[in-house]
């Protein structure tokens, strides 16, 4: 017996609910899955579970175990993954959704990089706006920008804060003064995101803020996008969603000191299917690639 393989049962077991589903999920005999939560009792010295005929219920101290454990055991697992090299996986499925919002903009380049370097995992990705029931969609995973609360049975991962930075059309820039301090800027109409924390202040990581002046608002970056390009005004747009405008010269960056995080990319999964081996290289993979645009 071994701490990270009766942990990992553990949190298979809550989240199957029985004894049976988990030893089916664990490809495992119920006995095993059945010892290996009492040799984690008698190394905890406490009980997890009550057991009774018809449902488990976690103890106090269980309650606390299982959410205290959740990194522990995700760290220990990516540990031994970047010992091994992750020479030991070279297949599986991964059930997976993304945002449109980002989807187009990052995650389906990903999916496409992440199959050409495993060929033989299988993907199923869907492209979708709404927040999905991850355990009735049965999806391994969700990809979203948006901050959404979640239950003690779903993880919300923050996988970057995107760089976002000031932008206008070279056209917009000619007919209007080229703001020199925040102060300027507050003098032109600004485009808002409604998924912003406050869509009326733009926050910088060194400190300032502005309370914009705006008369559109959109909930996605792609309508932003256009509507800057329709020299309605200044956006501030992550710069990943932008990397092809401010090449070829279709958006400026004005004031490029004042960048903001206030946009972040989420991953969403169940807590024991974090843990299935192709997802965890799928959210690694993915973090690498954000992490070099």
């Amino acid at each position: 017996m071994d701490y990270y393989t009766c942990i990992k049962s553990f949190h298979i077991l809550v989240q199957e609910g029985n004894f049976a589903k988990a030893a089916e999920y664990l490809k495992v005999q119920q006995s095993t899955v059945s010892k290996r939560i009492q040799w984690l009792e008698q190394e905890v010295n406490f009980k997890l579970l009550e057991r009774t005929t018809r449902e488990l219920v976690l103890t106090e101290k269980g309650k606390l175990f299982l959410e205290e454990s959740k990194e522990l055991i995700t760290r220990w697992y990516n540990l031994l993954k970047s010992l091994d090299g992750e020479a030991n996986i070279g297949s599986g499925s991964i059930y997976m959704a993304a945002s449109s919002a980002i989807a187009d903009f990052t995650i389906t380049d990903t999916v496409h990089k992440f199959l050409q370097k495993y060929p033989t995992i299988c993907i199923n990705y869907s492209v979708r706006n709404e927040f999905l029931n991850l355990s009735k969609e049965s999806l391994d995973l969700y990809i979203t920008n948006l901050y959404i609360p979640t239950s003690k049975l779903i993880i919300r991962e923050e996988l970057i804060a995107m760089n976002a930075q000031i932008v206008a059309t070279p056209e917009f820039l000619a007919r209007n003064k080229i703001p020199e301090t925040l102060i300027d800027l507050g003098k032109y109409n600004c485009i808002s995101h409604q998924h912003a924390k406050d869509p009326s202040i733009w926050r910088f990581t060194n400190g300032d803020s502005i309370k914009i002046q705006s008369n559109l608002s959109h909930n996605n970056f792609g309508n932003i996008i256009k509507a800057v390009k329709a020299n309605l005004g200044f956006a501030l747009i992550p710069t990943l969603y932008i990397q092809k405008e401010l090449l070829n010269g279709e958006l400026c960056i004005i004031l490029p000191d004042h960048v903001s995080h206030e946009f972040k990319i989420y991953a969403y999964y169940i807590a024991s299917k974090h843990r299935k081996d192709v997802v965890s290289m799928f959210l690694n993979f993915l973090r690498q690639q954000l992490s070099i645009i």
